[in-house]
């Protein structure tokens, strides 16, 4: 078998019993409706797929073939039969994906259906439409029919917006708006081209959320999976909002913050491809393990090539960070850290970079200083958004050009630069030391005296921080995450934005940046085409930067008069988890939780009640290991023990691989960047955005959780990561948590 089958997805060697349709039984009038629509969607998919093989197959030939050629060849000619090689595997990796993505839909080709009864206008004539919704829209070539439409075609609008039937609605198609009543919405649950059930949607009825609960019950702890068939009315508001401006999403727990981002992205990719690139869009997470988390969701929605990252790599990468570069593992003082991520310390480095600017210009060593200054401010003027080190670069070479073509007027003829260039390497050279981001950060403190941004105690602070070189250790640089905003926008300031400008930024878990972080992701966005999602309650990083998203709204306007408007969402509904485990979070979050917390509202979707699970002390891991088995013998694919910290999470984890042989599945250190299948322990921090078929919360002690605003929150994240399962974990030995006592 060649090696290239191993990844196919299996369902192709099922595609013989897939397509044949003789056995069939319907259910009922409605099954016998749809199935013959579903069989030719199903032929027009298999001969998509069969063709795709053979194309597979050919390249697969091909590639051997060269093969044979790099080991015979020696050379020019192997150089160019490594580089047709290299060639014809990354054609065999897209048909691939291709292939694999036609198997997915074979699978389950759609999951709606409209009827549409378009009522006549100047432009159309009056028709019933009949409207099969999927993830992707599948053609018949013969009869030119549309037989699957596109969940982001706007058409599919009308499914999103209506829970069933309903008079006068509209929709904007690229002919006009079309108006008329919706006659019928199904949805349907299909799985091997075969119709499982199909739920008839009515206005006002409980079948809509019947169809929603039957999803979320299925759902695992594997990688995020795409919800096109159960968007709701108010996500699809989000997801299809008009581009070119800032969106702010606040979403409670589970209330499907993530998926939306990925699903918002596949649509304006979809719906704007020739103002949005996909290569030139960037997705910011909070951890490495999360990236992987929605990795694979990424490319089932059809979004390739797009970046995603880490605010804390991409500052690097644009930094250009060396091994010389290291994060500080140091405690930072709190007042500085909290300044240091706030508006108030981004305005005191522009106005210290005003005094920074006049400084270099004024001590430039040369007698062309002048010239250069007088053109560096006209430039300035004239042209305000070029950055300081080419507006730099522009004057110079202008103050050189007029002083030589004076030089020529004197002398009668073309001199040659002669000491000319030395004074230019000169220049240059003190330009280049003088304009490096990290020194002028290091000392700029040194030549700040008193400022309206910042108080004289947490000036005199900085000060003294400064002097005991906390950024600087003999060869190595040491930084905070904090102060890579700063170092950021002295970057832009001097080299500039445009290397670095993206069509379309999407932040996830933004509660967790700072504002000074946000306004730099914003500096990148084009057009302001940057969404923003988080939850105000689980920030879990003091000092809490982020009281209220209408700060960082005034914030992204005044940074740019262009924004006349800051679109904000809120969602409360949490889909991921049940009403058991809801109503217990609640509990605890109304005794311990200010009034202005936001509490999650439970889908209709029950469970098993939380349990307890007692343990004599640390050591004693008997009942959490019985608990932990009897969990993965239901077949789930996550179990996550989640810990207050790192190190109570690197204790849990020497406790359990002790006895590792007693466990069913393997087991996950923290340190892992990749989310898979089996018991994962997991400090609490790194379980932001992920979600695990069952939890354990270890060691709910009054010693690990206070009755304080952190702890509060920490517990909330970590309670609201079970998808069907919650067990809070107790220590006989030590006083249980007050958190606990509702």
């Amino acid at each position: 078998m060649p090696k290239y089958k191993k990844y196919i997805n299996p369902l192709f060697e099922e595609l013989d019993a897939i397509v044949d349709f003789s056995n069939i039984e319907t259910k009922s009038s409605i099954y016998k409706e749809e199935y013959p629509h579903l069989e030719d969607v199903t032929r027009i998919l298999d001969k998509d797929i069969r063709n795709s093989n053979k194309k597979i197959e050919k390249t697969n030939e091909e590639l051997e073939r060269i093969l044979v050629e790099i080991n015979t060849s020696t050379g020019d000619d192997k150089a160019d039969s490594l580089k047709d090689y290299n060639q014809h595997f990354t054609k065999l990796k897209e048909e691939l994906e291709r292939i694999n993505l036609k198997l997915e839909t074979i699978n389950s080709p759609y999951f709606g259906k409209i009827t549409f009864n378009r009522k006549a206008n100047k432009h159309t004539r009056a028709k019933t439409i009949n409207s099969y919704i999927g993830k992707f829209s599948i053609f018949h070539e013969e009869t030119k029919k549309v037989m699957v439409t596109d969940w982001r075609a706007p058409i599919a609008n009308l499914y999103y917006e209506n829970t069933g039937p309903t008079k006068n609605v509209s929709f904007l198609s690229p002919n006009g708006k079309q108006e008329g009543d919706l006659e019928l919405k199904r949805q349907f649950e299909i799985n091997r081209a075969r119709i499982n059930n199909v739920y008839e949607a009515k206005t006002g009825n409980f079948s809509a959320d019947q169809f929603l609960i039957s999803q979320l019950e299925k759902r695992t702890g594997d990688k995020l999976t795409d919800i096109v068939a159960t968007i709701q009315k108010k996500q699809n508001k989000i997801i299809r909002e008009e581009i070119n401006k800032p969106v702010i999403v606040q979403g409670v727990a589970g209330s499907g913050k993530t998926t939306l981002l990925l699903h918002k992205l596949a649509y304006i990719l979809f719906t704007y491809s020739e103002e949005i690139d996909t290569k030139n869009s960037i997705i910011i997470a909070p951890n490495k393990m999360f990236l992987d988390y929605i990795s694979e969701l990424l490319p089932s929605l059809g979004i390739r090539e797009v970046e995603h990252n880490t605010f804390l790599f991409w500052s690097k990468n644009i930094l250009g960070w060396n091994d010389y570069y290291l994060m500080s593992s140091t405690t930072e003082d709190e007042d500085i850290k909290e300044y240091k991520g706030t508006y108030k310390f981004k305005q005191l480095l522009e106005e210290y970079f005003k005094s920074f600017e006049k400084n270099i210009l004024e001590n430039i060593p040369s007698t062309l200083k002048h010239d250069i200054i007088d053109k560096y401010y006209s430039m300035k003027k004239e042209h305000p958004y070029i950055a300081l080190w080419e507006r730099l670069e522009l004057s110079l070479d202008y103050a050189v050009q007029q002083r030589q073509f004076k030089k020529n007027l004197k002398e009668g003829y073309v001199a040659p630069l002669g000491n000319m260039e030395k004074k230019i390497k000169e220049i240059k050279d003190y330009l280049k030391k003088k304009t490096n981001v990290y020194r002028i950060y290091r000392y700029m403190f040194d030549h700040i005296d008193k400022s309206d941004y910042i108080d004289n105690r947490l000036l005199k602070k900085f000060k003294e921080e400064h002097k005991k070189h906390i950024l600087t250790q003999q060869k190595y640089s040491y930084y905070h995450m904090e102060d890579l905003p700063p170092l950021l926008w002295l970057h832009f300031q001097i080299h500039g934005l445009q290397d670095h400008l993206k069509d379309y930024v999407l932040v996830d878990e933004a509660q967790d940046l700072t504002p000074f972080q946000i306004i730099m992701l914003k500096k990148i966005a084009k057009k302001g085409n940057i969404t923003l999602a988080g939850d105000l309650n689980q920030a879990i990083h003091p000092p809490f930067h982020i009281r209220e998203w209408k700060d960082i709204i005034e914030k992204i306007k005044s940074e740019d008069e262009q924004i006349k408007e800051v679109s904000f969402h809120q969602l409360h509904r949490c889909y991921r988890t049940t009403i058991e485990i809801i109503n217990f979070a609640n509990k605890i979050f109304k005794k311990h939780f200010p009034e202005e917390f936001n509490l999650p509202k439970a889908v209709l979707r029950h469970g098993e009640d939380v349990k307890y699970i007692e343990t004599k002390n640390n050591q004693d891991i008997e009942k959490l290991i019985e608990v932990v088995n009897n969990e993965f013998e239901k077949n789930i694919s996550t179990l996550a023990i989640i810990c207050r910290n790192e190190k109570h999470a690197n204790e849990i984890y020497d406790n359990f691989t002790k006895r590792k042989k007693d466990i069913q599945r393997r087991i996950i250190h923290h340190d892992e960047n990749n989310y898979e299948g089996g018991l994962l322990i997991l400090p609490i921090e790194k379980t932001k955005g992920l979600e695990f078929d069952s939890v354990i919360v270890a060691e709910m002690t009054q010693e690990l959780y206070k009755p304080q605003e952190l702890d509060t929150k920490l517990l909330y994240v970590a309670i609201t990561r079970a998808l069907h399962r919650l067990y809070i974990h107790t220590v006989k030995e030590k006083k249980k948590s007050k958190l606990l006592d509702i």
